[in-house]
């Protein structure tokens, strides 16, 4: 946000809004150090209507105040390539492009989650290139595919999210991700995805019945416990969803070591994709489950304490 506060200085400006008081609005300045461009906050009482957490796209307003894109391209759906998807509807806004290439107006059944309401064909270049395969985002030294993925740097540290069971479910996933990083072979994969789906499963059953359910506001309006849930469990799907993908590309019962313990079966190294996928579990459970871990903790304790009160 601060890179495009500065890029687009006096042409558009770049707005956080916290929809949980200030004190998120200061704990993601911080988390962030955010200083150019403009965050600030509404409480539950005077909150919007409508909306999604940014992680689900960015709400776009022209020069008069009205919404030009409702939601951009989802950094869960496209990843790095939503950044370049936002900039190309800005672009368009800037240099007066015809309307019917942003999404004007529009309900939401129409709106198109990958393309950010845009018709495809009539796309600004910059987004038609922004939708194209986006490059590994690795470091350059684990795209051979002669690069063992043991030199691919263990998982860093995962916080605790204060619940017993769920710690040891991460770190039963901890386990499977560095026995895929010692031998990545396809029942290593499934190792993973086992040990995902396990703990994905669990982790949104309790969301739903302690914290999710009893935050989320009624009727129509926005609710910071709806759009929390909807990025969290399409984070869980996305990260089962790209090992799924790996594993059908190999073949079962392969060799559990040695030079063809994997199969180079993708136009991705091994080591550029057991990367990704270690630290795409260190930034779910360090940003997105410690979100929940004080409210969920709390909430599960009172439960006990209602328990043993009956």
């Amino acid at each position: 946000m601060d890179i495009w506060a500065q890029q687009y200085f006096g042409q558009a400006s770049f707005v956080c809004v916290s929809c949980d008081g200030p004190g998120l609005a200061t704990a993601f300045a911080k988390r962030l150090q955010l200083s150019k461009c403009i965050l600030t906050y509404v409480d539950e009482a005077n909150g919007p209507r409508w909306g999604q957490l940014g992680c689900n796209g960015f709400i776009v307003l022209d020069g008069n105040g009205k919404v030009a894109c409702r939601a951009s391209s989802a950094f869960l759906e496209v990843q790095e390539r939503a950044f370049s998807d936002l900039e190309a509807i800005l672009e368009s806004i800037l240099a007066d492009a015809s309307p019917s290439s942003l999404l004007v107006n529009k309900g939401v059944e129409e709106f198109d989650r990958v393309t950010g309401g845009c018709v495809k064909e009539e796309m600004p270049k910059r987004m038609r290139v922004a939708l194209e395969p986006a490059a590994t985002p690795v470091p350059s030294e684990f795209t051979s595919n002669k690069t063992p993925t043991t030199a691919v740097a263990p998982l860093s540290a995962i916080e605790t999210v204060h619940v017993a069971a769920l710690d040891a479910e991460h770190e039963e996933c901890e386990a499977a991700l560095a026995a895929l990083r010692e031998c990545p072979t396809r029942e290593a994969i499934m190792n993973v995805i086992e040990a995902y789906s396990k703990h994905f499963k669990h982790e949104e059953e309790l969301l739903d019945q302690h914290l999710y359910a009893t935050d989320a506001s009624s009727g129509d309006g926005f609710s910071t416990a709806a759009s929390a849930r909807r990025s969290h469990f399409a984070d869980h799907q996305r990260m089962i969803g790209e090992l799924r993908a790996r594993a059908s590309q190999l073949p079962e019962g392969g060799p559990s070591s040695g030079p063809k313990a994997w199969i180079y079966a993708s136009s991705e190294a091994p080591a550029a994709f057991v990367h990704r996928m270690l630290r795409a579990f260190e930034n779910h459970a360090n940003l997105y489950d410690t979100a929940y871990a004080a409210p969920l903790a709390a909430r599960l304790r009172e439960a006990d304490d209602a328990v043993a009160v009956h």
